[in-house]
């Protein structure tokens, strides 16, 4: 089965990539493009590379991609915050220092914070071992992300058009059962119970499956939105 899901996944962020450059998402939403493109490379890696280097070099690479993955998931958690690509990732030099250090920013590294510290509590309140490790970076990923979501879904506004607000949905579905599921492998594991270890990774991978689909249709709906508005106002345009 973790073949099938291993492939699956892989065919459909390489579809999502291919629906984000194609449908001019990813002008919008870099960060969230990189990432998924980032997926892509690293499956494809640790795939063709186990079995082949030694286990102290695999797991070092392992661990190190898990870095950037997280701070990745940091950015794109920034660039959802900022609505997209029209509310800059990076203000710009042209600005002042006061006008960098502004509101939304001052929010978002409060969300940052807020979300570091409950990460660092939940990994001390289960008590992790070295057979059953809590990744903290995993954990402040889904608290970040799903603050981002509940701060900006409390002012729709902020979210410049139903895109973002899309890819925020999914982001925070997938985060709420990622958090949940990274606290029930660590329980399993120490329990030494590998059924419950293997319905919670089962879980997570399935749903994230679901989010891809998500997503995709999302966009070619949008897509075909789009196109069936054009085609109604060059119907209604004067001959």
């Amino acid at each position: 089965m973790n073949d099938w899901i291993w492939t699956i996944g892989l065919l459909l962020q390489c579809l999502l990539i291919g629906v984000l450059v194609g449908r001019g998402v990813a002008r919008i939403l870099p960060l969230f493009t990189g990432l998924i493109g980032f997926y892509v490379a690293r499956s494809l890696f640790l795939f063709t590379t186990f079995g082949h280097l030694s286990g102290a070099t695999y797991s070092l690479s392992y661990q190190t991609l898990s870095l950037i993955d997280s701070v990745f998931q940091i950015l794109v958690a920034w660039e959802l915050f900022c609505g997209g690509r029209r509310n800059p990732v990076v203000p710009s030099l042209r600005k002042s220092a006061a006008n960098a250090i502004s509101p939304t920013l001052a929010a978002f590294c409060a969300l940052l914070m807020g979300s570091a510290t409950i990460a660092w509590a939940v990994s001390k309140a289960v008590s992790a071992t070295l057979n059953s490790p809590l990744d903290r970076g995993v954990l402040l990923s889904c608290l970040l992300i799903l603050a981002v979501a509940a701060f900006r879904f409390l002012k729709p506004c902020s979210l410049r058009g139903p895109t973002p607000r899309r890819i925020l949905e999914g982001f925070a579905v997938f985060g709420a059962v990622d958090f949940g599921a990274q606290i029930g492998r660590t329980i399993a594991a120490q329990r030494r119970d590998s059924t419950l270890f293997s319905f919670w990774s089962h879980l997570s991978a399935f749903v994230y499956l679901a989010v891809l689909v998500f997503w995709i249709v999302v966009l070619l709906f949008r897509a075909v939105n789009n196109s069936a508005t054009v085609i109604l106002e060059k119907r209604k345009a004067p001959a």
